[in-house]
């Protein structure tokens, strides 16, 4: 039977077989719950998605988050599932798939632009000590962009304000000067990002099909694993420029499961 129990943080370092996983539920049907054996038995058939939160307890979830079976059945019931419905995909979209048959411990997919420039659709990484899955949507929304605008304004008044704290603190002259240049820096910046989007206009045909496909493959992707209600959702946002504020054109979202992190990322145009 092997380790009933990964350590924390141990690595999954493949997909593993259909014939293993089945091997296993036998050695283990003696041990867990018959109830808690079908139910595992249904994830390695991919009748149901490994991510749903409405079958299991969260108290039965996170029991099952420690046994070696449940985390190595759902990598495989989260990897095929994925692999199929990807599959089913490539007729209608100018996507590439980077998976186990290129040797890499995971599923990479992107789309291809009639320019040829790639961009992200889903990630899922399941050999290192976190796991996690990756969505993405792109929309054009003035509402946020104003949004960072007046965020960016609020920020550039306070460094406008804002004094070199070692002028006369009799410091080394380089100290002075380091922190003038890494300020003065941080302001160009600002006053270039909201030139940038204040003087955005619609969004061009080459982001529009970005933005079409992005969304497309992340309504998708939640349809097919039932993935967690909004309200599970943590925004964990943050600015490029100040990390102290939340940005309003990126928006990074994540939800817990015992096995993996689903992360999302929302930007806006």
């Amino acid at each position: 039977m092997g380790k009933m129990y990964l350590d924390k943080h141990e690595k999954i370092s493949k997909v593993p077989t259909l014939e293993e996983l089945n091997e296993e539920l036998k050695k283990y049907g003696v041990i867990l719950d018959s109830n808690i054996i079908k139910y595992l038995k249904s994830l390695v058939d991919l009748e149901i998605s490994a991510l749903r939160k409405d079958i299991l307890t969260k108290e039965e979830r996170e029991m099952l988050g420690e046994i070696t079976l449940y985390r190595k059945v759902t990598t495989y019931n989260i990897y095929h599932r994925a692999i199929e419905l990807i599959e089913k995909q490539k007729e209608n979209y100018n996507i590439s798939v980077v998976s186990n048959e290129n040797e890499y411990e995971g599923i990479i997919v992107s789309g291809i632009t009639p320019q040829e420039d790639t961009f992200s659709l889903f990630d899922y990484h399941y050999s290192i000590s976190e796991p996690y899955i990756s969505l993405y949507e792109y929309i054009e929304d003035r509402d946020q962009r104003e949004k960072e605008m007046v965020s960016i304004l609020d920020e550039l008044e306070y460094l406008y304000d804002e004094h070199n704290p070692y002028y006369k603190r009799g410091l080394f002259k380089g100290t002075r000067s380091k922190w003038g240049i890494e300020h003065q820096k941080r302001i160009s910046e600002l006053e270039r990002e909201y030139y940038r989007l204040d003087t955005r206009g619609t969004m061009p045909r080459e982001e529009k099909y970005k933005s079409e496909i992005k969304n497309y493959f992340a309504e998708l992707f939640e349809k097919e694993y039932d993935i967690c209600p909004k309200k599970d959702y943590i925004d964990t946002s943050k600015s490029t420029y100040n990390f102290n504020r939340r940005s309003h054109i990126i928006k990074e979202l994540k939800c817990e499961y015992p096995t993996l992190t689903l992360k999302k990322e929302i930007k806006y145009y």
